[in-house]
């Protein structure tokens, strides 16, 4: 069992991950939530939308649609000289 601290859970709260050992983590797990706190997606409505920086296509779905097809296009059209914040947290994982 794994005990997990950040700074968004609540002091003393323990969290069990499960990975599936078939196939692993997805690449793209936790990538919604990170393009949405960068700015890469934003709401509209009950949706997330993305505008693409080559076309300007808008791309809204609901969160749970966006598929990992998707998101590795959005990856790929953001290069290495992109000015983003990075995203740091305190995450430490211990084992109990």
């Amino acid at each position: 069992c794994k005990i997990m601290k950040t700074r968004y859970a609540k002091p003393f709260e323990s969290v069990q991950v499960k990975i599936p050992y078939s196939t692993g983590m997805a690449p793209t797990s936790g990538l919604v939530d990170m393009f949405e706190k960068m700015g890469v997606l934003t709401k509209a409505g009950n949706k997330l939308q993305y505008v693409s920086k080559k076309t300007g296509e808008i791309i809204a779905e609901f969160r749970k649609n966006w598929t990992e097809e998707k998101l590795t296009n959005i990856m790929l059209e953001w290069d290495n000289s992109a000015k983003v914040t990075p995203i740091t947290t305190d995450e430490t994982v211990e084992e109990e």
